[in-house]
């Protein structure tokens, strides 16, 4: 980035609590029009169900700016499991 943007760029890797330890950071920071965070879905759609009393709000503290990447979802079980659809495995569930 500081090759195309001519400006120097920190990364600053704050992990853990999946992701919630920088989108906190990232949420309660100044926004200066600097700094950027770059996610997943973990802190924007799947912790607001997994942690109680999430310490920001991913709607209302992030603005997003443009797609990455594109990535893709597996499920995977092991062979000797009798469903070889999803429908197959939730009904077993």
């Amino acid at each position: 980035m500081t090759k195309e943007t001519g400006q120097p760029v920190v990364v600053d890797s704050r992990p853990g609590a999946f992701g919630g330890i920088a989108a906190q950071l990232v949420a309660r920071s100044a926004p200066d029009d600097y700094t950027l965070f770059m996610t997943t879905n973990t802190t924007q759609a799947a912790n607001p169900h997994l942690v109680k009393n999430l310490p920001y709000n991913p709607i209302e503290d992030f603005a997003p700016i443009g797609q990455l990447v594109q990535g893709y979802m597996l499920m995977v079980a092991n062979p000797n499991v009798k469903a070889k659809t999803v429908p197959q495995f939730i009904a077993l569930s």
